[in-house]
């Protein structure tokens, strides 16, 4: 005979609720507490997001979000570090336009594919497509919003994210491109669209 509590089903999906409730409770703090972090420009928060979403988000964004692939609101950006002269790529948000791309700019003007992108042309690879692209020009965020969908305005709101990149599609065959980026394209087999 047992002298405890009984367990029943319904208290154990009362405990179940309440568990979900304080972990969604804590996530919502946090979230919270990274928006007001971000919204003050407080460095060690934006860094601290950057190095989380380097490590983390990048990667579950290419992988289950599909970026640069058909059907995914992901893009690959595919630029020459400036200084390295090395390849790097970067996940980013896009919202096509007919002669470029409007790119939210989450973590400022400091962000390393827009500074490189700043010093030379590089890939956008959106929707199984690779596209040359440079020419990028900061935008207020409130002057192309309407052209986000909700979801992306609201983030950018709660993060206090004011400056975009739009950034111009580049034609190869007019000579847009530099020459070592253009034969970078043939090397890695980028198809144009």
């Amino acid at each position: 005979m047992s002298t405890g509590r009984r367990i029943t089903p319904t208290r154990g999906r009362h405990a179940a609720l309440a568990v979900l409730a304080v972990v969604v409770g804590a996530a919502l703090v946090r979230r919270i507490r990274i928006a007001a972090g971000m919204r003050r420009g407080d460095p060690a928060v934006i860094d601290a997001k950057r190095k989380r979403n380097k490590r983390f988000a990048n990667k579950m964004v290419s992988t289950f979000g599909r970026a640069g692939r058909p059907h995914s609101i992901f893009a690959v950006i595919d630029y020459t570090g400036r200084r390295t002269g090395r390849r790097y790529t970067t996940p980013i948000r896009v919202v096509e336009q007919p002669d470029g791309f409007i790119v939210p700019l989450t973590y400022g003007p400091k962000t390393s594919w827009y500074v490189n992108l700043q010093a030379g042309a590089g890939y956008l690879h959106w929707q199984g497509n690779t596209i040359p692209v440079g020419n990028p020009t900061l935008v207020p965020t409130s002057t192309v919003a309407h052209l986000l969908p909700p979801p992306s305005r609201f983030l950018l709101w709660l993060d206090g994210t004011d400056e975009c990149v739009r950034m111009q599609k580049l034609s190869e065959s007019t000579g847009d491109m530099p020459t070592d980026l253009a034969r970078r394209a043939d090397h890695f087999g980028h198809a144009g669209t």
